[in-house]
């Protein structure tokens, strides 16, 4: 019987796979890639759950999710920004440092996510050289509009001092 069981199994591997196996398989595989690279500390106890509960990777994410936002919302203020700490930023850190270990290790399929983390932390404030351009731009744009305020005003102000004459002159009749 073991040969029976086993060459059953040697045929379904030599089966071809139909097209929503394999994007599952494909699916999964990417999950499991982009939780490792990308998940930090959270990724190996989020695997051994999902393998051990045989439950998705998705379903254990939104699990922790769940658990986070109840945290979130029963902790007192202060401790608020501690609690957010150990996803915003120690997440990052770590995958960052870790990154870069690969990359100094010449490991190409480890550091190929380096340039991300590296953009993670890249300031989002523009340039100086773009601020400066910025402040230039308004400058001269709120300069343009005093001067075209002032004209304004000065032919409103002889429009206004033809139309007073012309109320002061006798009507004559």
């Amino acid at each position: 019987m073991p040969s029976n069981s086993a060459s059953s199994q040697a045929i379904s591997k030599t089966q071809p796979q139909t097209a929503t196996e394999i994007r599952e398989a494909e699916y999964k595989s990417f999950l499991e890639a982009s939780l490792t690279t990308h998940g930090g500390y959270l990724s190996k106890p989020i695997l051994a759950l999902s393998t051990s509960l045989t439950l998705s990777i998705q379903n254990i994410a939104e699990s922790l999710a769940l658990v986070v936002l109840i945290l979130h919302l029963l902790t007192p203020t202060y401790l608020l920004p501690h609690l957010s700490a150990l996803i915003t930023l120690v997440i990052p850190v770590q995958n960052t440092l870790h990154s870069l270990a690969l990359d100094q290790q010449r490991d190409p399929d480890g550091a190929r996510h380096s340039s991300q983390w590296l953009a993670y932390w890249k300031p989002g404030n523009p340039s100086q050289e773009l601020q400066a351009a910025a402040k230039r731009d308004a400058a001269k744009a709120a300069g343009q509009a005093k001067q075209g305020e002032k004209s304004g005003k000065a032919g409103k102000g002889e429009k206004d001092k033809e139309k007073n004459k012309e109320s002061k002159k006798p009507k004559s009749g």
